[in-house]
């Protein structure tokens, strides 16, 4: 008697379904990490279009990409350090908004890593490559926001202060924040990068354009530099 034979396995090839296999084992990390500067992106969109009421608004942007803690001990430090309740809520706290926008050599050195096989240092080339359209967006983003007057007390860069603020706007003082008092007493904001300079501008339309509003930005300013 002849031996039943079993059939075989029927497999169907899905041709966009080999692509992304293919896709995902060449460019996992790069998706993932693209991804993750996207989030950051929507992250910082959301702060901006939050209606909440706080003492004061500050706005971080340049090179710096803060975590959860780095973000809610600055964000404490900011609120604690406001001279007074403003709100009349009891309570002395700010908003934080974060715009991450690098230069060219920012970039390549935050994604600069050490290959242990090569025994020295290397810029990821592809990822750098990837997160440029997501630098140029947080930068145009950057400059809607400004143009807005919803903010007065900027934590930037000098990249972010050279392409976005000086000559483009009325710029009422700068500070060095390792000239601050908050720099020599607090750890919190010693998560910014130290070419960070602090900024009180003056809107010339939204909120802060208001004079109540901008004195209060620029008695916030003093407070935070250390002057009387």
């Amino acid at each position: 008697m002849k031996e039943k034979l079993e059939a075989g396995e029927i497999r169907v090839e899905s041709k966009p379904l080999k692509w992304l296999d293919n896709f995902w084992y060449h460019y996992k990390w790069h998706t993932i990490i693209a991804a993750f500067f996207a989030l950051i992106l929507i992250v910082s969109l959301v702060q901006c279009a939050s209606v909440e009421e706080t003492d004061v608004k500050v706005s971080v942007a340049g090179n710096v990409v803060l975590g959860d803690a780095e973000q809610e001990g600055l964000k404490k430090l900011l609120g604690d350090v406001c001279p007074r309740d403003l709100d009349g809520d009891g309570e002395k706290n700010a908003s934080l908004s974060i715009f991450p926008v690098f230069n060219e050599e920012q970039l390549e050195d935050h994604f600069t890593y050490y290959d242990e096989e090569a025994g020295e240092y290397r810029v990821d080339r592809d990822t750098v490559n990837l997160y440029r359209s997501t630098n140029v967006d947080n930068h145009k983003n950057l400059q809607t926001y400004v143009m807005t007057g919803d903010c007065a007390v900027w934590l930037v860069s000098e990249y972010v202060y050279g392409e976005v603020f000086a000559d483009k706007v009325q710029v009422v003082a700068k500070t060095k924040l390792t000239d601050t008092a908050i720099y020599r007493d607090f750890d919190a904001v010693k998560a910014l990068p130290q070419d960070t300079v602090v900024v009180l501008m003056r809107p010339i339309m939204g909120a802060y354009a208001e004079e109540s509003r901008f004195l209060e930005a620029e008695a916030y300013y003093r407070a935070i530099v250390g002057e009387p």
